[in-house]
């Protein structure tokens, strides 16, 4: 209850990177004592070793968690303060998407699977891979709650406008429409 929750959801494997959020909680956990990270999702041992490796070297063993896959991921990201996504290639996010439903706010690389998601201020974009902007992001939105709540619903209207099922609906129903009036 009193601490700042930080999940990212995925595999646990290079792609994903999650070395990268593990490296910016580095640096967060210099400026704030109270958050620890969870990570959600099937481990892949070998890179799974090194992460565990800058865990321990840090001596945040008791801060960085890793819960393998579960199917109730959704109740560790409702119950976060923050979800963040450090890929380096993504398709079109369903954990973004999910995020963004359950009105928490996301940091993640700006990458293609990303952008179009987050773009006009509905998440951080974090470019470069940069471990030092990534843990100012996560920063922000853990102590600038004005921020964070403009961000959060900002994006929960976009989603509804863009990626509802009823957004859907719409969409294939005028493409039905077009085609039903062109035969």
């Amino acid at each position: 209850k009193n601490k700042n929750i930080i999940v990212n959801v995925g595999t646990i494997c290079r792609r994903k990177n999650q070395k990268l959020s593990i490296e910016a909680f580095v640096e967060l956990n210099k400026m704030m004592k109270d958050c620890e990270m969870h990570f959600i999702g099937k481990i892949e041992n070998n890179y799974f070793q090194e992460l565990e490796s800058l865990i321990y070297s840090n001596n945040l063993e008791k801060k960085i968690f890793f819960h393998g896959y579960k199917n109730d991921y959704l109740k560790y990201m409702n119950h976060a303060n923050l979800i963040t996504l450090t890929s380096r290639s993504e398709g079109v996010s369903r954990i973004l998407r999910e995020s963004i439903f359950l009105k928490v706010p996301v940091v993640a690389t700006k990458i293609s699977g990303t952008s179009e998601i987050l773009k006009n201020g509905c998440g951080i974009m974090i470019s470069d891979f940069d471990k030092d902007a990534l843990s100012q992001a996560y920063f922000k939105i853990l102590n600038e709650r004005k921020f964070t709540l403009k961000m959060v619903n900002l994006a929960y209207d976009r989603y509804n406008q863009t990626y509802s099922n009823k957004s859907y609906s719409n969409k294939i129903n005028k493409i039905f429409k077009k085609i039903y009036n062109e035969i």
